[in-house]
């Protein structure tokens, strides 16, 4: 895994120091590759490269990159890992025989390919992880790529005479007469969603290159190309449907697992996974016994509050398929600690709570290995959530039911709540969070279509257009979710549009910062694309029961790892941010959000604060999701902004 950055002119300059600037960007990006680094510069070209590398295949310095192509013609930086290059080495040899490696590197590889068969096949045939940039150094044209799903990043500017690039946000702060200004646009859909979906980034004019995209930048036009190269909308069709039996249907999911794990245990250093002991996690463990003479190493962490602790479940699954097992307790304070790291290891605004237990198993994996595979996409693959569970009957709900009805269950739902019925069936139920999903409900069953309900489950129980001041909100405000045919249930359009949108948004954002903060490389093997194409065929039946999801993983799971061990209620990978910020972290929250700081900041409405503020003090609502939310852009902005 690695960082990679760099810098185009149209208009060549001699006040422009291409290689001081592309140096100052890579060493922004050291945790992504602290092993090496180097740079490639072509002054009558006005270009420079930098690469960070974090070494896992070809240790040597073989490997290293920028790589130019032994035809002279192209120059790379890569970022991730082609788990297939073995096979399209191969596959080279058939249109050109006698290839002289160099290295045994994935980066020779795909550069190799780009050069014989150009860069639009050589894509096609990659299964993997990546963003990449390719220089053709005749055509004058740079090409980025990101892989199908999004798992690693890139973002990309045109300033003036300058098209930019990096794999993370904070190099563009290098950039000589880069002008920060918060994109208001984003502000609105993070306070949102708690995190910024779609092509665009907190900052005015940078972007985000989407999953399954590559664009085209001509150094002599100064024109930039957009390409969708994989559109996995086509596998959610009628037409597409999976009309094989469930039996036929789990035992090609399992030859499919079974390539994807062998595939991203590939690896020239140590190895090993995460294990919540959850259904996603424990299959993958399972799986990678099947690849491995050695017992797998597993890492979990486990807290003192019992309704947020998961190494219980863990350990029993570790003794079972008897992992070397390495387990950690925090406390509350080892947590909290870590917030005034997030805005340098999360570089624009993010929200998502559970992203502070990663880091730290991100850290303690890291103690031990440098390639750790996860469960992560089993969720929004195979109906993990309680939205697809429950979001067809909440369509019927919105199609029969008229507005009027649907408003009056609304305003009872917010009337429970405000006495505390939630609270009451948090205790009853031993369940979290019933009081926020209470919430959602009373929003969803107001919805005007398919598109309004999925937002509604997603974001969060406050409207951003209050929060924000007017004068800022001239601003595109549409909804993100706009896929373009008809599925076969909305049940499949909601884990399509978690697919699109959350996945590649929230939990890969999460994932990805957390484990390259400590340079930990992370692999998911639920995202081979392969895989992937084949469970959106699937029929929802094969993934969804009446009240729960994933039956299809269940069953295959079960003939590894017995049911008891497993038969538990889905906990998510939480923390109590609604007791910590009515104590441990109150007095920190609240120096952001005062209506002093507010008002000299000049983005957000006090008062609208205020109110969120005392109802959550109070403990008359849980506001906690909101007001971390605001939290997070305040000690973002604080770094980054001011």
């Amino acid at each position: 895994m690695c960082g990679i950055a760099g810098t185009v002119l149209t208009k060549p300059s001699n006040q422009d120091n291409l290689f001081e600037e592309v140096s100052s960007m890579i060493n922004e990006l050291v945790h992504r590759g602290p092993d090496s680094y180097g740079t490639w510069l072509d002054e009558d070209s006005s270009i420079a490269l930098g690469h960070r590398r974090l070494s896992i295949l070809d240790l040597s310095l073989k490997g290293s990159q920028p790589m130019v192509s032994s035809c002279g013609r192209f120059v790379i930086v890569f970022n991730g890992e082609i788990y297939n290059h073995l096979d399209i080495r191969e596959e080279l040899s058939q249109y050109q025989k006698n290839i002289s490696w160099i290295s045994t590197s994935d980066t020779e590889t795909l550069l190799t390919s780009c050069s014989i068969l150009g860069l639009k096949k050589t894509i096609l045939m990659l299964r993997g992880m990546f963003s990449f940039a390719l220089w053709d150094i005749e055509n004058k044209e740079l090409s980025l790529v990101r892989d199908r799903l999004g798992e690693k990043p890139l973002y990309y500017s045109s300033l003036g005479n300058k098209f930019i690039f990096s794999s993370e946000l904070k190099p563009f702060f290098k950039i000589k007469n880069f002008e920060k200004k918060i994109n208001m646009s984003s502000l609105y859909r993070y306070l949102e969603y708690s995190f910024i979906p779609g092509n665009e980034s907190i900052l005015e004019g940078v972007f985000k290159l989407e999953p399954g995209h590559l664009i085209k930048f001509s150094q002599k036009t100064g024109c930039i190309e957009k390409l969708k190269y994989w559109d996995p909308e086509e596998f959610t069709t009628e037409k597409n449907k999976y009309t094989g039996t469930k039996n036929q249907a789990k035992e090609h999911l399992s030859f499919l697992l079974n390539q994807s794990v062998e595939d991203q245990m590939l690896s020239d250093v140590p190895i090993g996974g995460f294990l919540s002991g959850g259904i996603d996690s424990s299959l993958i463990i399972s799986t990678m016994k099947n690849f491995s003479s050695k017992d797998i190493k597993t890492f979990s962490i486990g807290f003192n509050e019992v309704d947020y602790n998961e190494a219980e479940h863990a350990k029993k699954v570790s003794g079972f398929l008897s992992t070397d097992h390495y387990e950690y307790y925090f406390s509350s304070s080892d947590l909290i600690n870590l917030i005034p790291e997030l805005p340098k290891i999360y570089d624009e605004p993010f929200a998502d709570a559970s992203q502070l237990p990663t880091i730290l198993l991100s850290r303690i994996a890291k103690n031990e290995i440098t390639v750790c595979l996860s469960g992560d996409g089993g969720d929004e693959l195979f109906g993990g959530y309680s939205r697809h569970v429950w979001g067809g009957y909440l369509a019927l709900i919105v199609k029969f039911l008229p507005s009027s009805i649907r408003n009056l269950i609304s305003n009872l739902i917010k009337l429970c709540v405000f006495f505390k019925l939630g609270s009451f069936l948090n205790i009853f139920l031993r369940a979290n969070f019933i009081e926020e999903k209470l919430l959602k409900f009373s929003k969803s069953i107001r919805a005007k279509n398919t598109e309004d309900i999925y937002n509604s489950l997603l974001t969060n129980n406050i409207n951003s257009g209050d929060l924000i001041k007017s004068k800022h909100l001239t601003l595109n405000k549409e909804i993100v979710n706009n896929n373009s045919h008809e599925f076969r249930s909305f049940v499949d359009e909601i884990m399509f549009s978690d697919l699109k949108i959350y996945l590649p948004d929230d939990i890969l954002v999460k994932v990805d910062r957390a484990a390259m903060s400590c340079s930990l490389e992370t692999r998911i093997p639920f995202l081979d694309h392969n895989l992937v194409e084949f469970a959106l065929s699937l029929p929802k039946d094969f993934k969804l029961d009446k009240t729960e999801g994933k039956s299809i993983l269940k069953e295959i799971l079960y003939e590894k790892v017995p049911k008891e061990i497993l038969d538990r209620p889905k906990a998510g990978f939480s923390v109590p941010i609604c007791d910590w910020l009515r104590k441990d972290i109150k007095e920190l929250a609240y120096k952001y959000l005062s209506e002093d700081y507010l008002i000299q900041q000049d983005i957000f409405n006090a008062e609208e604060i205020e109110k969120i503020w005392n109802t959550h003090q109070s403990k008359l609502k849980d506001n906690s999701r909101e007001i971390w939310t605001l939290l997070m852009f305040q000690i973002w902005y604080e770094e980054w902004m001011t």
